[in-house]
Formats: C-alpha cells, structure tokens, sequence
C-alpha cells in the first residue's frame, strides 16, 4: 500500500482529535558514562558517570506519543507520592498532557527502569516497582470517571504493562463505557487472560505477547500466523495487529470474506533502538482511528511510525511532521524512512 490523498486527510485530522490513554505509567532514567577499566572488585566495567536524564515511559509514553501526533489527551493511571512521580508528571504537564485524572497512591513506588548506558551500550538496567493490584475502590473510581468522559472522547487507548494499574477491573470498566458510547478501543496487552480484554476494537499484541495470550509459540511469520488465527478465533469481534519486528505488522479482521488478513512489511531502514517503538505504533492506531481513519490505513500508519521509531535512540515521540514528511518521502519514491 502507498500513501494516498485518504491517508494523508487522515493524518491532517490528527489534530485535536481526543484520546482517552489508561496504563501502567513508568519514568524512564538514562545515565550515560565512559568505560575505561573492569572493577577490581568483581569482573563488571566501572562507568564513570557524565549524564543523566528522563523521559515517560511505558503508557506515559504512549500518551506522549499520543499528544505529538496532534491529538488532546486525557491521561488514567497512578503515580507514588514521591520524588520520581512528580518528576514524570511535570514531563506529561509540559508536553500538554491533562493529568488531572491521573491518582497519586502514597506508600507506592512510582515505576522506574534506571538504564546505565556507556558507550551507546546498555550495561544493566534496574527497576524500581510495585506490581501488586491497586485497590478495589481506587479502581471502581477509575472507571467512574473515564466513564463520565466517555461522550468527549474520539477513541480509548489501554496500555497494560502489568505494573498493577491495569488490572481487569479497570480494563473491563472502560471498555465497556466506550463501547456503550460506540468509541474504539486499541489495546496493547500482557499476560495470559484474554477475557479482560473482550469487547475491544482491537488487541495489539507483539510476538511474546501472541504466544503468552495463545500458549503457541510465534518465533517466526508462520508461527505468527497460526497464534494469531487462533487468538482471532477467541476474540470474536476483535481486530487482531501483530508486531512483528524487523517483519513488520499483520492485520487479521474479524468476520470478513474481504482481505481478513493483511501484511506490512517493516519500512525501517536499519534498527537502532526498538525501545518504545510498541508505544509509538500503538498511539498511531489509536489517534488514525480517532481521525476517521479505515482499519487497515490506520495499521499502515502505525507500521510507518514505528519504523521511524526504531531509527531513533532511546524512548522517542513520534510527531505528526514527521510521519507527514516521511510520508512525502514514500511518494517521492523512497524505499526506506529515517526520522
């Protein structure tokens, strides 16, 4: 498929379209050093330590990803009452996103993957996390309130890490409001349990997650494929997109005799940190189907986007200019896209 005049009208609608983002929030911390000797102490490289920074990662990501493509966002999910939560709230404040709705839980470690970097290697990382389920109440107010916005919304993104915000109470309530108001649902999902997520528009699985939610393994294409019709097979009137890495995505349709199955080939040129890439193709699903725009052009987008996204280090937003000039560069006849 090629860029055509629907696609790009779609992309120019991105604008102030509204998105409803719930997820497991996460801070992302980089520290960047210099390798020059192994520790007497052990056999590990000491990193001299030269910089340090942040950016919102996991559903904060999306969100933000959300909010660069044009689109207004209304953000659910919970943060600690400490230092790393507010850090990464006053990220999502500055790139516009309404944090309003947003709990902060006192006595819970906000989430946080420290990653020590030296040399454009990533040496180990370390997580800081609650993963328990939060409260029942907290959770029955949570979908209150995304009902009560429900009517203002164009679409509804979930993004489940499995960090204890998006358990099945939560998942299940909002879905089931935006499908009473008749608004899409994009999902990226974790675990083994379906079920929380029925009702959907559609389930965004990568790979690993595939074979988690089908117990059959997806290794490679054709392993993807048989996972992925049985997962269409349990999820009745669920679209099905895929994340295959360097071999793009797959879209599976639901009750269709019209092309149910479509593949995107990948349009990265070359690999250089998939690092949030998921979130980048998830929003663009979420904020084209926001616009108006048909499933598969929407899936077309999203696997544009994240290609772009994997040229990019570390965890990345990509804006709405850049999915439009690469866009342009695909007309022009280019074989690849570079952020």
């Amino acid at each position: 498929m090629r860029p055509n005049a629907a696609i790009a009208r779609a992309v120019a609608a991105f604008a102030g379209r509204r998105v409803l983002v719930a997820g497991d929030l996460m801070l992302d911390r980089y520290w960047s050093g210099d390798v020059d000797r192994i520790s007497p102490e052990a056999p590990v490289p000491i990193v001299r330590k030269v910089g340090a920074f942040g950016v919102p990662g996991g559903a904060a990501n999306t969100a933000c990803n959300v909010a660069a493509l044009g689109a207004r966002v209304t953000l659910f999910g919970v943060t600690g009452q400490d230092e790393a939560g507010a850090e990464l709230r006053g990220m999502l404040s500055q790139r516009g996103i309404d944090c309003a709705c947003l709990s902060i839980v006192a006595g819970r470690p906000t989430t946080v993957k420290l990653r020590i970097v030296a040399h454009d290697q990533q040496i180990v990382r370390i997580d800081e996390e609650d993963t328990s389920p939060i409260d029942a109440s907290l959770a029955d107010e949570v979908v209150k309130r995304a009902a009560r916005l429900m009517p203002r919304v164009d679409a509804v993104l979930v993004s489940d890490y499995a960090k204890g915000f998006a358990i099945a109470p939560v998942i299940k309530g909002i879905i089931a409001a935006a499908v009473r108001h008749g608004k899409p649902v994009v999902v990226d999902p974790k675990g083994s349990d379906f079920e929380r997520y029925r009702g959907a528009t559609v389930l965004k699985p990568n790979r690993s997650e595939l074979a988690l939610l089908t117990g059959l393994p997806a290794r490679q294409h054709e392993e993807t494929m048989q996972a992925a019709r049985q997962l269409l097979r349990l999820a009745g009137s669920t679209a099905i997109v895929v994340t295959e890495g360097k071999d793009g995505m797959t879209l599976l349709r639901p009750q269709t005799e019209e092309m149910p199955e479509e593949h995107f080939p990948s349009f990265a040129r070359e690999v250089y940190d998939v690092t949030g890439a998921g979130d980048t193709a998830l929003a663009t699903l979420a904020v084209a189907l926001a616009a108006g725009a048909p499933l598969g052009d929407a899936v077309w987008l999203a696997n544009l986007a994240a290609g772009l996204a994997v040229g990019e280090s570390g965890t990345v937003a990509i804006s709405r200019e850049k999915l439009a000039k690469a866009m342009a560069g695909l007309r022009r006849g280019k074989r690849g896209v570079s952020a």
